[in-house]
Parts: structure tokens; sequence; C-alpha cells
């Protein structure tokens, strides 16, 4: 009895730790999602829709991302600073390095997101965004991956990239986002990170 007592208790653990470990470390449970302090940053470009940014996804001060690599934020920024006309700041990402956002809870009308990057100018080099989506009354995860592909030098903004779908019964989700340069040696820079609170209409 007392060894399955023990047996018990350690699978508890286990199982309460898996629930709180999903995405680096962070607790992945969907509850209510927080409201959102939107914009429209992107009207320049043909985009009327409104959007908020990703956590610490203007990389000015403290930010919470995750980095896997020489990743650092440097002293660059999108000419047309959207966020603010004080900004200065980006991460810059060598190639096979990995940039990390903490997890956020998605709402049941929010799908996609939108990045300023810089563009190394290299042949070959591309830019993988992955979205990976879950909730705790299910398995498994969605995930999309959207590759960003070199074509001239500079900064620009990029399409809008969808979010995968495994909302639970309420209609919210967890996700992350991963940002890797791949498949040459090639340095690119990220910065405002948005995303779009009403699906595409």
């Amino acid at each position: 009895m007392k060894r399955n007592w023990k047996r018990a208790l350690v699978a508890a653990l286990v199982a309460a730790g898996a629930a709180t470990s999903v995405g680096g470390g962070q607790i992945a449970v969907a509850g209510t999602c927080p409201s959102r302090t939107t914009t429209t940053p992107f009207t320049a470009w043909g985009d009327s829709n409104a959007y908020f940014v990703v956590p610490g996804a203007t990389f000015e001060g403290s930010h919470g991302w995750s980095f896997g690599g020489s990743i650092s934020v440097v002293a660059d920024q999108e000419p047309w600073r959207i966020n603010g006309s004080g900004h200065g700041k980006s991460l810059n990402l060598p190639a096979y390095t990995t940039a990390m956002a903490p997890n956020m809870c998605i709402a049941s009308n929010e799908d996609s997101l939108r990045l300023f990057y810089k563009d190394p100018g290299v042949g070959g080099a591309t830019l993988q965004v992955k979205v990976e989506a879950w909730n705790t009354s299910s398995t498994g995860r969605s995930i999309n991956t959207y590759a960003i592909g070199s074509n001239g030098s500079g900064w620009k903004l990029s399409p809008r990239i969808e979010l995968p779908n495994k909302r639970d019964a309420a209609g919210e989700q967890m996700v992350t986002i991963t940002i890797t340069p791949i498949n040459t040696a090639a340095t690119w820079r990220v910065d405002d990170v948005m995303l779009d609170p009403w699906i595409a209409r």
C-alpha cells in the first residue's frame, strides 16, 4: 500500500511539472486573456487592422524572450518607429540561433501576426517564424511555420502570418512564437512583433 501511494505521489508531481513546463517553464493554462491596447501601425502598407505588441517584442528594456545562441539586443531600429519615436533597439539573430517569445494567452478572435525584419541580402538565407499552439483540455500541439526568404537587404515588413488553431471550448489557447534564421550563415534583425486582435475580415 505504501509503495502504491508513493507511485501515485510521484505520478502527480510529474503531471504537475508537465503542466507548468510547457513552452519554456511558464504556466501553460489558458484563462481569460488580458485586454489589449491596440494601434493601427501598418496603414502605410495598406493594412488598416488594429494590432497589439507581443509581450516584450519591441525589445526596449526587459523583454522576457528566451534565447538559444549568441542573440543580442542591439542599437538598431525599424525606421518607421511604429511603437514610438524614442525606440532604438532590435533583436540581432545570427544564423541558427533561436529567439522564443514568452507564452501568451490567445483569444478566439486573434488570428495572425506581423513583424519587421532586417533582411541580410544573402542568397538562400531564410528567417523561419514558427508558432505553436496548445491548450490544457486536449493533447498535442498545432504548429504553423512560415519562411521569409532573403530578397535584398534592409528593413521590411512581413506578410500576415497565420496563427495555428488549438483553441479550447472557451475559444482560447496558449501560443509561443519562435524565430530562427536558417539555411545559410547570415544575420537577421527583428523588431516590433505585432498581433492582430481580430480575425481577418
